[in-house]
């Protein structure tokens, strides 16, 4: 085997060789999978971060609901009302007439009640006339506190003008608005 003497230029580009192979090493074996590693730990961390977000939101709103709850627990009897049975219309209109009666008169229209699972809505579309503003406002509120469960919507006053422009504070009202009783019904309607 002939040996020869290996020139300088020679074990320059051997080094730069052997330099090049452990960085291509280095490269694969060691610097990409602690990169891929890393990148997958960070991916995770920030799935855990919106995790925790999203429990924390979660606790909040059960906090929430918690002191709403307690809150609830603190008023007195009279505020929540009760969900009557259902046919209770009978009730409902000895509601209606008892807080319908400061009003000069007043004209009901009974829609059929109409159900979803165990509840029964009872819509009634109502026209009523008073003296005042303070005494439309009033029969609203008797209606709204009524012992029943009850929702008003599609409310609209108007003043009843007798010469000029009309005035709430000094004219007679119109009042027309919609009004929802609910009750339960023992079983579920049929779908």
């Amino acid at each position: 085997m002939m040996t020869r003497k290996l020139t300088l230029r020679e074990k320059i580009l051997f080094l730069i060789l052997a330099l090049l192979l452990v960085s291509y090493g280095y490269y694969l074996l060691v610097h990409q999978p602690v990169s891929a590693a890393i990148a997958d730990a960070q991916i995770r961390q920030a799935d855990a971060e919106t995790q925790i977000m999203v429990e924390q939101i979660k606790a909040q709103r059960l906090q929430e609901m918690e002191d709403a709850l307690a809150q609830l627990a603190l008023e007195p009897q009279g505020t929540v009302s009760e969900i009557a049975t259902y046919d209770n219309v009978q009730n409902v209109v000895r509601t209606l007439n008892s807080a319908l009666s400061p009003a000069d008169s007043y004209n009901l229209v009974f829609s059929p009640v109409t159900f979803e699972g165990h509840i029964a809505s009872r819509t009634i579309d109502m026209l009523f006339s008073c003296g005042s503003y303070t005494d439309a406002r009033g029969i609203i509120s008797r209606l709204y506190a009524s012992p029943y469960r009850c929702a008003i919507s599609a409310l609209s006053l108007t003043a009843r003008n007798t010469d000029g422009a009309p005035r709430l504070d000094r004219d007679g009202v119109s009042v027309k608005l919609t009004i929802t009783f609910f009750e339960y019904a023992q079983q579920a309607a049929a779908e």
